[in-house]
């Protein structure tokens, strides 16, 4: 079992709020739905990009409280109830907080229900003490990136795309299994395995698509044991795409 040396909540600058922020276990530091409320007055403004904002502040409160930077960010996920307001959330503004595209954290953004009044929540992960590595399929175009961090492996979501970048024919089934072997390709290019893999979340417009997406993922696996947990979610799905799939790899196995 692993032993646990440091463990602390971290709150926000502020003795208004009795909500910590996130927590600080060992060197990882972990957060769930961190809003864009106002953190002294817990108000929220009317617009996306003042929320997207308060929230982007409370990340690198979070993580610098915590004692790391925003070099330490593994991944963010974000939700939002609109489909319009996905581009926004991954557009301009993160890239403001993450200027350099070959050096940001595996992303993804996703449609949720959120409180009354709360336009976009975010996940976050940090490793500290580790600084992430972009990392690629030659040929497989990636918006948002598949990082090394530590011993782990996170990628944003992957979709099914050839190697000259061309997304594959045959529909489902066919961009299921060019985007798991894909992922297998990333965990290789990380120095892994297949093995290494611990948790995948396929994402399809219906319900229908998670059988198929099962079948081609124990096909895509039958030489891994035990296979990786797959998660199987019905959310937004790009128009040019049927699935996308993100996955955490750990290198050797164990954290």
């Amino acid at each position: 079992m692993t032993s646990i040396d440091k463990i602390f909540e971290v709150y926000p600058n502020t003795r208004h709020s009795a909500v910590p922020l996130g927590l600080r276990m060992n060197n990882f530091v972990m957060a769930g739905r961190l809003d864009g409320l106002d953190p002294t007055t817990g108000a929220s403004a009317n617009d996306l990009e003042t929320q997207v904002r308060t929230a982007f502040s409370k990340i690198e409160w979070l993580v610098t409280e915590a004692g790391g930077s925003l070099d330490n960010v593994a991944r963010v996920a974000a939700y939002v109830p609109e489909v319009e307001d996905r581009e926004p959330v991954n557009g301009l503004w993160w890239e403001e907080l993450f200027p350099d595209r070959e050096n940001r954290p595996a992303y993804k953004v996703i449609l949720g229900d959120l409180p009354p009044g709360q336009l976009v929540q975010f996940d976050v992960l940090a490793l500290l003490g580790e600084t992430r590595r972009r990392i690629d399929v030659p040929g497989i175009p990636a918006r948002d990136p598949t990082i090394v961090i530590g011993n782990l492996v996170i990628s944003s979501r992957c979709h099914g795309l050839n190697h000259d970048g061309d997304l594959v024919e045959g529909g489902l089934a066919a961009e299921a299994a060019q985007t798991f072997a894909t992922l297998r390709e990333l965990v290789e290019i990380a120095g892994g395995s297949p093995s290494d893999i611990v948790q995948m979340d396929a994402f399809g417009r219906t319900e229908g698509y998670a059988e198929t997406a099962h079948a081609v993922f124990e096909n895509a696996f039958a030489d891994v044991w035990p296979r990786p947990v797959l998660n199987t979610l019905v959310n937004y799905i790009t128009p040019r795409f049927e699935i996308s799939i993100d996955m955490i790899a750990v290198l050797g196995g164990a954290l």
